[in-house]
């Protein structure tokens, strides 16, 4: 007699596993991956030159040195939410492509359980397999980091709470 595949507990985990996977969006593109990683650089290379500007300006005299330090402080705010705005959809793109990895290697450690492949076994961490996922650097490549010698907790340190930080409760009369 031959055994149903639809009640076997191995073959309904695999099609879990790859109704999952199918279902994700278009996994991006090679050319869209390196232009995003291209956009990256560019972006925290122009950011770096923009910060070392600001940095290097001297204070005019007949501005108080406290005063000076705010507007840099400033600017340099200002150049890093820039600079983050422009490199979103192309962080997404590569951090995108990160999470494709990991269900390919995922997928990879389903295929070997199902091929009975002993390599499984002490090579990879079958128990919690996305444990490392959250801890791992989204980017690989060092030189898509940017490295600012602006201490951006000096930066944001002081300022005031924005409008949408702060509790609003809205009245409302109702007219009859």
């Amino acid at each position: 007699m031959a055994k149903d595949s639809s009640h076997d507990p191995c073959t309904n985990t695999i099609k879990d596993i790859m109704q999952t996977y199918t279902s994700l969006p278009p996994r991006p593109s090679l050319e869209d991956l390196e232009a995003a990683k291209i956009v990256i650089k560019s972006v925290n290379t122009e950011e770096q030159q923009k910060l070392n500007e600001i940095t290097a300006q001297i204070c005019p005299q007949d501005i108080p040195q406290d005063l000076f330090t705010i507007l840099k402080q400033v600017k340099q705010t200002m150049v890093l939410f820039q600079s983050q705005e422009q490199r979103k959809e192309a962080m997404q793109i590569v951090d995108f492509d990160k999470t494709y990895q990991t269900f390919d290697e995922l997928i990879l450690k389903a295929s070997k359980c199902v091929s009975g492949d002993t390599q499984v076994d002490k090579d990879d961490d079958l128990e919690y397999p996305v444990s490392g996922f959250e801890k791992e650097a989204v980017i690989s490549d060092e030189s898509l980091l940017t490295f600012n010698k602006v201490d951006k907790v000096e930066i944001f340190r002081g300022l005031i709470p924005s409008s949408s930080t702060k509790a609003t409760s809205f009245h409302t009369e109702n007219k009859i």
